[in-house]
C-alpha cells in the first residue's frame, strides 16, 4: 500500500492510480447477484475510503491483500474504473 489518497482532489473526475491494502475486516458488499460491487481499503497513512466500481470486482479480490486502483475521490468514497489484483 504505496499510495495516498491525498494526492487525489474530491470532486476530480480525473481518472488516478493507486496502491492500496484491502481491509478485510470491513467485509465486501454483494449486489443480489452475488458480484462484489463494493468493499474498503487504506492507503499508507492509514486512511480507510470506500470503493465502489461500476465493472464487476475480480472474485479473486477476496483473497487479495493489495490492490491497485484506477478512478476517482466522490465525497467519502472512490469510484473505480478498474480494479487489478497487485498482491
Amino acid at each position: 500500500r504505496s499510495g495516498s489518497f491525498s494526492k487525489f482532489s474530491p470532486g476530480s473526475e480525473i481518472n488516478q492510480e493507486i496502491n492500496v491494502a484491502i481491509v478485510k475486516s470491513k467485509g465486501f458488499e454483494r449486489d443480489t447477484n452475488g458480484n462484489i460491487i463494493s468493499f474498503y481499503v487504506m492507503d499508507k497513512n492509514n486512511v480507510e475510503i470506500k470503493v465502489t466500481s461500476h465493472e464487476p470486482v475480480p472474485a479473486e479480490i477476496i483473497n487479495a491483500e493489495v490492490v491497485e486502483i484506477l478512478g476517482h475521490l466522490h465525497e467519502d468514497s472512490f469510484t473505480a474504473a478498474r480494479i487489478s489484483v497487485i498482491k
